[in-house]
């Protein structure tokens, strides 16, 4: 294994040399400069490369490092999201029915889980990225049906073949750090909430563990795990998917009520989700699976927008009087969110759900 580097800005030309010449042999670096680095969940950048001997070799990559600082790199490392993408790009891209960044380098410290992902850069490809305003629109969300059924169905096929994904564990379950931005959320922001939103907040501060029981029911299948709007991009009249670090065998609703809640306009989500959710039952079929009646998806659907209320904790905290672009889709993130578990009933579903296992 070659050595990590901490932090984008510290690749070194013989760095790249070495992490390039398994798939370039002989390629040569002039010199590199590390350009628009950012922090979100992880430490991402974008790599300008100029060689000696390019030998196919891109003149930009992606570059993708565990956070600086913490909690936040404590937080990314110990929830292992950056070892899932790693391994996701490793060994299940190959003759994947999605379109997915190419990837360059993935490499991981097993003991300290330090990790660097060197991956295709999208712009310079001449990807778009999706108006985090209106989302992706019905077209192309009828297409991610179509992706979504191709990803659940394909692994389902690998499966039945041979036991080889031994390595895609269960969903990734923090309850302490969810909890903790849960909390602050209900203390501070509870006015911002509606009762059910509340509730399901509520109901993870008590009972975490049930919660997180519950979401992993039903039709498991191997998922993306985090379908939201900024994990897509958009190709040829269709959508990518990156961001894997939730990859994980989960229930196939997570993927699909996430996608449809949170990637669509809460006013295109209530006008076409039923066409939405009963084009992915249909395409499963079509491809030759077994997927659980329309009833059971709904029902599965309804517990799975739950999760929303987790993931939109965060963006509930963003200050209320910025107008930066972060702080825009922050609002319009919760804003989905809220609109979808009151939409749905989502509490009550949940509940269910949770009393359900704990009879069995």
């Amino acid at each position: 294994m070659i050595e990590i580097p901490e932090q984008p800005d510290q690749i070194q030309d013989s760095w790249l040399e070495t992490a390039l010449a398994p798939r370039f042999p002989g390629v040569e670096v002039r010199s590199l400069a590390c350009t628009q680095v950012a922090q979100g969940t992880n430490r991402n950048a974008r790599l300008e490369v100029e060689y000696k001997n390019r030998a196919g070799a891109p003149s930009t990559f992606f570059v993708k490092t565990p956070p600086h600082g913490e909690p936040q790199r404590s937080l990314v490392l110990g929830s292992g999201m950056g070892r899932r993408e790693i391994l996701f790009y490793r060994h299940a891209t190959r003759d994947l029915p999605l379109r997915v960044p190419e990837v360059y380098a993935a490499e991981i410290d097993e003991k300290s889980q330090r990790f660097i992902l060197l991956i295709e850069d999208l712009d310079t490809s001449g990807c778009l990225f999706p108006d985090t305003t209106q989302g992706v629109g019905p077209a192309l969300a009828e297409r991610a049906m179509n992706d979504l059924a191709a990803l659940h169905e394909h692994f389902a096929h690998i499966e039945a073949q041979s036991p080889s994904l031994e390595f895609i564990e269960p969903p990734l379950c923090q309850p302490e750090f969810a909890q903790g931005m849960l909390e602050h959320a209900l203390s501070r922001r509870r006015d911002d909430m509606n009762p059910t939103f509340a509730r399901i907040a509520e109901l993870y501060l008590e009972d975490a563990l049930g919660v997180h029981e519950a979401w992993n029911t039903g039709d498991l299948v191997v998922t993306h795990g985090d379908t939201h709007l900024t994990n897509l991009f958009i190709e040829n009249d269709r959508l990518g998917y990156f961001d894997w670090g939730c990859f994980a065998r989960a229930s196939a609703a997570r993927d699909v009520a996430y996608f449809i809640c949170m990637a669509l306009s809460t006013e295109d989500r209530r006008q076409h989700e039923s066409h939405l959710l009963e084009h992915y039952l249909k395409q499963r079929k079509k491809l030759g699976g077994q997927p659980p009646s329309l009833d059971r998806a709904w029902r599965d659907f309804k517990i799975q927008t739950s999760y929303t209320v987790v993931a939109a904790a965060p963006t509930l905290l963003h200050p209320k009087d910025r107008d930066t672009a972060d702080a825009r889709y922050a609002r319009l993130f919760s804003a989905r969110a809220l609109a979808a578990v009151e939409d749905h009933a989502s509490d009550e579903w949940l509940k269910a759900a949770m009393s359900e296992e704990k009879k069995r």
